[in-house]
């Protein structure tokens, strides 16, 4: 139900949850998304939903990475030609070649990464194109581009059969079978005199059983290590034992340990506008940006 959200227009963050399974395709109907589109840090398996590429009108951080999706990326999210930042599938399984119709997204300046998955073949030339407009960009690292994408396996043909296979036919019976007759028995059948069972006695037990005894253990219990479990991603940083999303106007690109504990202030001459950013935007030629960095 949650695609009856059809004017739904900022940042729906379902991030860093357990959630798995497929993504269910009825949120492609939130056609009035434009920015945020966050289910990335899940278990969400299976197929990507085709109609994702309704939102049409999708302008910045469309972010599914770090989930378990496979098969084909589909071509439908072309179809978002006004993608302007963070275009981030990477750490899936997706396979196959990459669509030539992300090459539609002709807006998009800053942020694409397709890489750590298990696509193969060459990249396509209108995917290529857009690499010398957009700043942080891995299409490559850890995957199988420039070896070629295996062939599917055919399904054999059987040649036709030039004649039906005929069904076997069974002889009629000639006579009915008589069933055999017994002789009258000259003696009463006796009736059968049971025996008594015999139940089986159980001798005591000498001794009670002796329960083991542990031998104590020689070496000390190990203390509780001090390395944290938490994990946090690009576009956010760890404030004490949560990870918190980086404001607008600032971003964060470490997702190793040890985590940043803040994130930096755009640098001069750059801004975001998003929430969670990893990156940064070159301001236009002859612009200068805020001193908070959020235009």
């Amino acid at each position: 139900q949650l695609g009856l959200m059809t004017s739904f227009a900022n940042f729906f963050n379902i991030y860093r949850n357990s959630f798995s399974g497929s993504l269910p395709s009825q949120l492609g109907l939130m056609t009035g998304l434009t920015s945020g589109f966050l289910p990335y840090s899940n278990h969400f398996s299976g197929s990507l939903p085709s109609q994702l590429g309704l939102m049409t009108v999708f302008t910045t951080s469309f972010r599914i990475q770090a989930n378990s999706f496979s098969g084909s990326l589909p071509s439908q999210l072309g179809s978002m030609t006004g993608v302007a930042s963070n275009f981030y599938i990477q750490s899936n399984r997706f396979s196959g070649s990459l669509p030539s119709q992300l090459g539609l997204m002709t807006s998009l300046i800053s942020g694409f990464y397709t890489n750590s998955n298990w696509f193969c073949g060459v990249v396509p030339s209108e995917v290529s194109a857009l690499s010398s407009q957009v700043s942080f960009w891995d299409i490559t690292t850890d995957t199988n581009i420039g070896t070629p994408c295996p062939d599917p396996t055919p399904v054999p043909i059987l040649p036709p059969s030039l004649s039906p296979t005929p069904l076997p036919t069974l002889p009629p019976s000639l006579s009915p079978t008589l069933l055999p007759t017994l002789p009258p028995s000259s003696s009463p059948t006796p009736t059968p005199t049971p025996l008594p069972t015999s139940l089986p006695t159980l001798s005591p037990s000498a001794s009670p059983t002796p329960l083991p005894t542990l031998a104590p253990s020689y070496m000390p219990t190990p203390l509780p290590t001090s390395i944290p479990t938490v994990r946090c991603e690009s576009g956010t940083y760890l404030d004490g034992t949560v990870c918190s999303e980086c404001t607008i106007g600032q971003y964060s690109s470490f997702n190793t340990p040890p985590f940043a504990t803040s994130c930096s202030l755009c640098p001069s001459g750059k801004y975001n506008t998003a929430a969670g950013s990893t990156v940064c935007t070159n301001c236009a030629a002859g612009k200068l940006s805020s001193d908070d960095r959020t235009f």
